[in-house]
């Protein structure tokens, strides 16, 4: 097994240690090697997607629309 030497900032490296770091991304077409997700790939991707909203607590809520008159003093009908 090879022992992984840490790696150092591409800054301080000189062009045959950064030809060395960057080998792997020169391959082309590098998704055609990947086959079909597998179950736990799906859901991850389905929960990615997914919109935020609001956390279910309790029986759900009711969804009321309120109007108010525009203007100083509100009606009150007895």
């Amino acid at each position: 097994m090879r022992r992984r030497i840490a790696a150092k900032p591409a800054t301080q490296m000189n062009t045959k240690e950064l030809g060395q770091a960057t080998k792997e991304f020169e391959r082309e077409f590098v998704a055609d090697s990947f086959g079909p997700p597998g179950p736990v790939e799906r859901e991850q991707w389905r929960r990615a997607k997914q919109k935020r909203g609001r956390p279910r607590r309790g029986r759900g809520v009711k969804v009321i629309s309120v109007s108010l008159e525009k203007g100083g003093q509100v009606p009150i009908s007895v």
